[in-house]
C-alpha cells in the first residue's frame, strides 16, 4: 500500500510539474507580446516599464500554480537610491522573487550565449541587464568596467556571490565580484537572503511542488570613514564579512519564525 501510495504522489508530482512548465511557457510569451505592445506605444521608461510587465506575468503564474510568497524589508532600503544587490542561491525560481519585492529596477548578470535566444534576447535587452563573456578574461573585465560606469550612473544590480545554486542549509564561500563592483562604483550592498525557492523546484530537478518562498531584505551595508582609509582590498572584504553576517542573521531569523 505505502508503494502504492508513493508511485501516486510522483505521477501527481510530474502531472503538476508539467502544468507549471506550461504556465512558466505562458507567461514568458506574455511578456514579450506585451513588451512589444509597450514599445509601439511608448519609447520612455522602459526598462521600469519591462520590469512591471514581467512582475504582472509571474503574479499571475505563482497563482495558478499555488506557489505563495512573501517578501520582508527594512523601512531604512531608500528605492530612490541604487545598490549592489547580494543574495544566496538555491533555484532558478530565485530572480522572481527580486522582480516582486525590490522597490527599484534591477539588472542582473546573464551568460552572453542567452543573448543569442531571440525571444529572451528582447527580454533581457529591454530589461537593461548585464550580458557577461565568462570564456574571456579580458571582455569580462572590459564589461565590468563598463558595469561600474552604469552603477555610478544610478543603476543597481544583482548578484548571487556563491557564484552558483546551493543545495544544503548552509551558504556557500563568497567570491568577490560582487563586492569589488560596489567598491569601485562607490555605492551601498544590500544584502538579502532567499527562502523556500528549493523546496518548490531543487537545483538539478524539473519536479516541482507548491508551496511557500520568501525574500527578506536586510540593512545596507556602507563603508564608512574607518573603512575608507583600508586598501580596496581590505574594503572588499570588509564588505563581504558584513554582507554575510548579515545574511546568516536573516537566516536564522527566517528559520526561528
Amino acid at each position: 500500500l505505502s508503494c502504492m501510495i508513493c508511485v501516486i504522489q510522483k505521477l501527481v508530482q510530474i502531472v503538476y510539474s508539467v502544468y507549471a512548465l506550461g504556465v512558466l511557457v505562458i507567461a514568458f510569451f506574455m511578456a514579450v507580446v506585451f513588451g512589444r505592445i509597450y514599445l509601439f506605444f511608448q519609447k520612455q521608461n522602459i526598462i521600469l516599464a519591462f520590469q512591471r510587465i514581467i512582475r504582472v506575468c509571474i503574479k499571475w503564474g505563482f497563482f495558478v500554480t499555488g506557489v505563495r510568497y512573501e517578501g520582508k524589508w527594512d523601512p531604512i532600503v531608500d528605492e530612490s537610491s541604487n545598490y549592489v544587490v547580494v543574495s544566496n542561491h538555491r533555484s532558478i525560481l530565485d530572480i522572481s522573487l527580486y522582480y516582486l519585492f525590490l522597490p527599484f529596477s534591477v539588472s542582473f548578470f546573464a551568460k552572453k550565449e542567452l543573448f543569442r535566444v531571440p525571444l529572451l534576447r528582447f527580454l533581457l535587452i529591454h530589461q537593461g541587464h548585464f550580458s557577461i563573456d565568462r570564456s574571456n578574461r579580458r571582455r569580462s573585465f572590459e564589461g565590468l568596467t563598463d558595469v561600474v560606469e552604469k552603477l555610478r550612473s544610478g543603476r543597481s544590480c544583482l548578484l548571487f556571490p556563491e557564484g552558483t545554486r546551493s543545495t544544503g542549509g548552509d551558504m556557500l564561500p563568497f567570491k568577490r565580484g560582487a563586492f569589488q563592483l560596489a567598491v569601485q562604483s562607490d555605492i551601498p550592498v544590500l544584502p538579502c537572503y532567499l527562502y523556500g525557492t528549493d523546496r518548490v523546484l531543487r537545483k538539478g530537478s524539473f519536479l516541482c511542488r507548491p508551496g511557500k518562498i520568501g525574500l527578506k531584505i536586510g540593512r545596507p551595508i556602507v563603508l564608512g570613514d574607518a573603512e575608507r582609509q583600508l586598501s580596496e582590498r581590505q574594503q572588499q572584504e570588509w564588505l563581504m564579512d558584513q554582507a554575510r553576517q548579515s545574511m546568516a542573521q536573516m537566516q536564522v531569523d527566517v528559520q526561528g519564525a
